[in-house]
C-alpha cells in the first residue's frame, strides 16, 4: 500500500517554506464558504486537520467555527466540532466504493436536531462532497511525519510513477500554491490532485480516507 504522506506531499508540493496551499476535503453537507485549514497530525495511515474560517469572514457567512477537527485513516471519515455547551457534534463514516455510510451525534442548545442519526451517502466522488479550503499551517509536521515514514522504511520518500488507468488522482480545477521564500511563488498551471473513490476507499493499492481535492 502507498505512504498517504508520500503521495500527499509529492501531489501538492508540501514543504516547511510553504505559507499556503489551496486545494480541498472532503466535506459533505458544508454549504460554500471560506475557510482555512491547519494540518496538526499525519501519519503514514492517518491525517487530521482542523479547519475553521478563513479570518476576516463574518461568523454569519460561515459554520466552521471554532475549529472542526477532520480525521482521515482508511476506509473512514471523521468530522468533530467541540464548543460546548452550544454545540458538541461527532460523526464517523465508513467509506465502501462510491457510498459512506455516517453516524451523526449533536449535542446543545444550538443543535438544529440534537441526538443520533445514521445516513447514507451516493457518488461521494463528486464535487458537491469537497470544499476549497487553504491550508496555511502544519506543513512542518508533514514534512517530520513523511522523514520518519522513509526513514523506517529506510527508502525514499518518491513514489514510482504510475499510469493514469492506476493513479488515484484525477484533474480538477486550477489550484494555487505560493511558496514562503522571496525568491519563488508558482502557480499551478494545470490541475490540482483530485482524489478519487480508491484513494477514499483505502485497500491494497490506495491511500489514505478522504483526502485532498480539486
Amino acid at each position: 500500500m502507498l505512504s498517504s504522506l508520500v503521495v500527499i506531499s509529492a501531489l501538492m508540493g508540501m514543504t516547511v517554506a510553504q505559507s499556503s496551499v489551496v486545494s480541498s476535503l472532503f466535506l459533505p453537507g458544508f454549504d460554500s464558504q471560506s475557510l482555512v485549514a491547519s494540518i496538526v497530525t499525519a501519519g503514514p495511515r492517518m491525517m487530521e486537520f482542523f479547519v475553521e474560517c478563513a479570518p476576516g469572514v463574518d461568523a454569519n457567512d460561515c459554520g466552521a467555527g471554532p475549529r472542526v477537527s477532520v480525521t482521515m485513516q482508511p476506509g473512514t471519515y471523521e468530522l468533530g466540532i467541540n464548543n460546548p455547551p452550544a454545540f458538541t457534534m461527532s460523526e464517523r463514516c465508513v467509506i465502501e466504493q462510491q457510498k459512506a455510510v455516517c453516524t451523526m451525534s449533536a449535542l446543545g442548545s444550538e443543535a438544529n436536531d440534537p441526538g443520533v442519526e445514521t445516513t447514507t451517502m451516493e457518488d461521494i466522488t463528486t464535487a458537491d462532497f469537497f470544499m476549497p479550503v487553504t491550508i496555511t499551517a502544519g506543513f512542518d509536521v508533514l514534512a517530520a511525519a513523511t522523514a520518519t515514514d522513509a526513514g523506517a522504511t529506510g527508502g525514499s520518500t518518491t513514489s514510482p510513477a504510475r499510469s493514469t488507468e492506476d493513479s488515484p488522482v484525477t484533474s480538477g480545477p486550477v489550484g494555487t500554491e505560493t511558496s514562503a521564500s522571496t525568491e519563488e511563488t508558482s502557480v499551478s498551471t494545470g490541475a490540482a490532485p483530485r482524489i478519487t473513490r480508491d484513494a477514499i476507499v483505502g485497500g491494497a493499492a490506495a491511500l489514505v480516507g478522504a483526502a485532498f481535492a480539486l
